[in-house]
């Protein structure tokens, strides 16, 4: 046998160290290795093998060097060869060389693993770049404070009929004056509308949205201008309308946002006092807006006054409303004492108020209410990622561990303390966390960038989300905690035997510690491919209830449609017969346009009910009104091309045509659900029933038509009671102008767009898009979260199987030995390949039952994202099971192939 102790000299004899340092380790490394070489040369090896083995127990003197003397100084009592260094330098420096010797440690340590490194800096960087991504996702737009003064006293105010089963969420013009004087639990109520109007310069003539407020609005809200001021109570009072809401009162006064500011004004500070042209007219800035004021609506551009003096109607219930609750008054006081003023109301004005009650939601819940549930559920999908990624690396790192087992028993053999070896493995942590956090950060970019093109329109504040300093943050202290949670488990997890134990065990003499750290990695591995499939469960319902719902029939072919949304400019068009003039001039323009196969118009298109949308009582004639209006039906005014446009079938009677004229008996069109309710089981061709207009009248009507049920607030709503009036009788300035094309509809856009601005040239379409772009719109929170979770899924499976696969490597690395001498004795290796599969197979199927059996515990809370499908769907728990198994099958042949494969020679010499 070789001369270990003069090898072990010669390799330190650059060393400066005293005699009694350099004695000591001489002799415990040259009686490991002399026992490592008769340990080999016991299994077979040949002396070369042998000795080879025995020197690659140390493969890198230096480091070894470098620890020992970091070890000596760091050990009470024991001199170290550089001890002079501390005693002359401080602490500090001491501190500083020490973790820049851990650094440097780290950094070869990691280099002599490449593969293992790659892995984990990848799964961080994936893990934890989501993580902040989804959470600067959920802290814009969940966690960040509204932007107002005291915004937990703000609430939204409602409309409510409790007996009516329609819940209009407005209010009316005149209820908002009646509150007004009345109530004692507000400090002010604001209110507001919101609609197009057209804006235009020297350069440009565009359409904007303008919000007409009340005096009150800016009060209530507690929000200053950046620039100027807002309204002061005699200006509101001369913002008078007409009916067309065309303004007619003297020295009109805007405030503008911040973005129209930039945008259009290049951030002009002498914008104050300049005059814009609205709708013809000239109105006078006199305030901007800070760059958080968005409300009510980020599209929001102007605000206008709106004095609700004069003609104040109860049952035009369109507005929205905001109120700030008084100190010490509770949301649900508030509420019973608003209550208490809608009963009066209704005993006073019976024909628009009965039956009508007042409901208060805090702004904040308005605002989120309908978004938490979905970044609720994406937010736990992405946490659940993470944790994957966490026990992957956590398995990962038990694998390289039993491959150091030597290395950490020979450097606690050394005179290592555990403290000095958790710094230097939590060094080695840190530094693949840095670098894993370090690639987080495209990687979070990237996470919403993709987030950019899906996020639904209904995300509130989703102009604030970015590269944010909390997003900075959550990286920094997602990279801190991985960092410091995976550098303790190396320490956490070293053994305490002594160095014999540890030569026995590598050498195959004892299992007891390799079998408690297997046992480790397979519950590792089974809690990671569980969670994975959790994620898988939840995708697949996902997927299964998207397909149901696009699925669904619409009651109209948006294929081959694009929409021109038109708003009249209110104080040109301020006469029916203007407007009724103008559309019949544009549709006819429209048609002539090559492509074009018909055009058509409605006041409110489905799917994006921008224009008029509203609903009134309804009966047939000679019927006795249903109490309270309880009958109620969405009214519509339509074009006669509307319906062959739109592919609506008319069922029964006929479409509208040129003869419905103003001076033509009046005329609608029901559909099918509104025929039934009124006439079931009859024909309602040539019935007439009549429209209840309250304070404006009510008006009988001829049916000469019924088409068929559509879907009009989206694909998870249901048919509602509608009818349609010709735009000709009752012409609106909004109308949605529809065009059906023979060709790609995106191809006659400017085409479109030209012949719109030959009718008028200061009336621009905006807003214009394909229709089929309207009902993928309307499914928007539903892809959002299919595709999120269901790349999280895929992603915590692809980390589970490469766990399996990892173990499944290390434990075939393990059992060489065994293979080889299975082999010598006969067997065959479809029987090796069948024992290996075995093994990974149970610990797969393991994994996912326990992912099944979380599943069912857990999907119920998906039950408001789906749409015709169960959380216990027996198809999409058959497809999550079958899936990760075959994964799983080939995560665990690959390793057996290779266990099959060996040499049963050289397995017998292994070890």
């Amino acid at each position: 046998m070789r001369d270990w102790a003069l090898y072990v000299r010669e390799q330190l004899s650059h060393v400066d160290w005293d005699e009694a340092t350099r004695s000591r380790v001489v002799q415990e490394l040259s009686e490991m290795m002399e026992a490592y070489e008769g340990a080999a040369l016991e299994d077979g090896a040949s002396p070369e093998q042998a000795r080879f083995a025995a020197e690659g127990q140390v493969p890198d003197w230096e480091a070894l060097i470098s620890q020992i003397q970091e070890s000596a100084v760091n050990v009470p009592g024991r001199r170290s060869p550089f001890a002079w260094r501390s005693i002359h330098s401080g602490r500090r420096f001491t501190l500083l060389s020490g973790i820049g010797k851990d650094l440097r440690s780290a950094v070869r340590s990691l280099a002599k693993y490449p593969a293992f490194a790659a892995i984990v800096i990848l799964t961080l960087a994936l893990g934890i770049g989501a993580n902040a991504a989804i959470f600067s996702l959920v802290d814009a737009v969940l966690l960040t404070p509204l932007p107002f003064e005291d915004p937990d006293e703000l609430v939204r105010v409602f409309s409510t009929h409790p007996e009516n089963s329609y819940q209009p969420a407005g209010v009316s013009t005149g209820d908002v004056v009646d509150w007004r004087r009345r109530n004692d639990v507000f400090e002010g109520i604001g209110a507001w509308y919101v609609m197009g109007r057209t804006l235009s310069t020297e350069q440009t003539v565009e359409v904007v949205n303008v919000a007409q407020v009340s005096e009150d609005f800016f009060t209530v809200l507690r929000t200053s201008p950046m620039l100027g001021r807002t309204f002061t109570p005699e200006e509101t009072a001369r913002a008078t309308f007409n009916s067309a809401a065309a303004h007619t009162g003297t020295d009109p006064v805007m405030v503008i946002s911040h973005r129209a500011w930039q945008q259009r004004f290049g951030a002009d500070a002498s914008i104050l006092d300049q005059s814009l042209v609205l709708d013809r007219q000239s109105w006078r800035v006199i305030g901007v807006m800070p760059p958080d004021f968005d409300f009510p609506s980020p599209d929001v551009e102007l605000w206008i006054p709106w004095s609700f003096e004069g003609k104040r109607p109860h049952d035009q219930r369109y507005l929205g409303a905001i109120a700030r609750l008084k100190t010490r008054v509770t949301l649900d006081a508030a509420e019973a004492g608003m209550n208490a003023i809608a009963a009066a109301l209704g005993k006073e004005l019976p024909e628009s108020n009965d039956g009508w009650q007042v409901a208060l939601v805090p702004l904040y819940e308005d605002i989120v209410s309908d978004s938490r549930a979905t970044l609720a559920i994406v937010l736990g999908a992405v946490i659940t990622v993470l944790l994957v990624a966490c026990v992957n690396i956590a398995s990962l790192q038990l694998v390289r561990i039993g491959e150091r087992q030597r290395e950490i028993v020979l450097r606690l053999a050394l005179g290592a303390s555990r403290a000095r070896l958790a710094r230097q493995y939590l060094a080695e942590s840190l530094l693949l966390a840095i670098l894993g956090g370090a690639l987080a950060i495209p990687s979070a970019i990237g996470v919403l960038s993709a987030m950019g093109a899906l996020l639904p329109e209904g995300i509130p504040r989703w102009n604030d989300i970015g590269l944010s300093a909390s997003l900075l943050s959550c990286a920094a202290v997602l990279t801190a905690c991985v960092g410091v949670f995976f550098g303790l488990v190396p320490l956490a997890a070293s053994p305490g035997q002594a160095l014999s134990a540890t030569i026995n065990e590598a050498s195959g003499r004892t299992a007891g510690g390799a079998a408690r750290w297997e046992r480790l990695r397979k519950l590792l591995v089974v809690s990671e491919l569980g969670m994975a499939v959790v994620l898988l469960a939840a995708t697949g319902l996902l997927v299964r209830s998207f397909v149901h719902l696009i699925a669904v029939d619409v009651g109209f072919r948006p294929d081959q449609v694009i929409v021109l949304p038109i708003t009249l400019d209110n104080h040109e068009y301020d006469s029916g017969g203007k407007t009724r003039a103008y559309y019949k001039s544009l549709t006819e323009k429209l048609a002539g346009v090559p492509g074009v196969v018909s055009v058509g118009g409605v006041t409110a298109l489905p799917m994006s009910p921008i224009g008029p949308d509203f609903d009134r009582p309804i009966w047939a004639e000679g019927e006795i009104p249903p109490p309270g209006g309880s009958r109620r039906a969405d009214i519509r005014m339509a074009t006669p091309g509307y319906f062959p446009t739109l592919g609506i079938s008319v069922l029964r009677g006929r479409a509208f045509d040129d003869t419905d004229t103003p001076d033509s008996s009046k005329v609608v069109m029901v559909n099918e659900i509104l025929a039934r309710q009124i006439w079931p089981g009859e024909d309602p061709i040539g019935k007439r029933l009549v429209i209840d207009y309250s304070t404006a009248g009510t008006y009988p009507y001829e049916v000469v038509g019924m088409v068929n049920d559509v879907r009009f607030y989206g694909l998870r709503s249901m048919p509602r009671a509608e009818l349609y009036l010709p735009h000709a009788q009752r012409s609106y300035l909004i109308m949605n102008i529809a065009v059906r094309t023979e060709v790609e509809p995106e191809a006659l856009v400017p085409d479109l767009r030209r012949a719109v601005l030959e009718v008028d040239p200061m009336q621009p379409a905006y807003g214009v898009m394909p229709l089929r772009e309207l009902v993928r719109s309307s499914v928007a929170r539903d892809r959002f979260a299919m595709v999120l979770i269901g790349s999280f899924g895929v992603l915590a499976l692809a980390l589970a199987l490469l766990g399996i696969f990892g173990v499944l490597s290390y434990h075939v690395g393990q059992r060489t030995h065994e293979v080889g001498v299975r082999a010598a004795l006969g067997a065959s290796r479809r029987d090796i390949v069948a024992m290996m599969l075995s093994a990974g197979l149970r610990l797969s199927l393991a994994g996912i039952g326990l992912g099944v059996l979380l599943s069912l515990l857990s999907m119920h809370w998906l039950t408001s994202m789906l749409f015709g499908v169960s959380p216990v769907d027996p198809l999409t728990f058959g497809i999550v099971t079958v899936l990760p198994a075959a994964g799983a099958l080939v995560a665990c042949y690959l390793p057996a192939r290779r266990a099959a494969a060996v040499d049963p020679v050289i397995a017998l010499r292994h070890e």
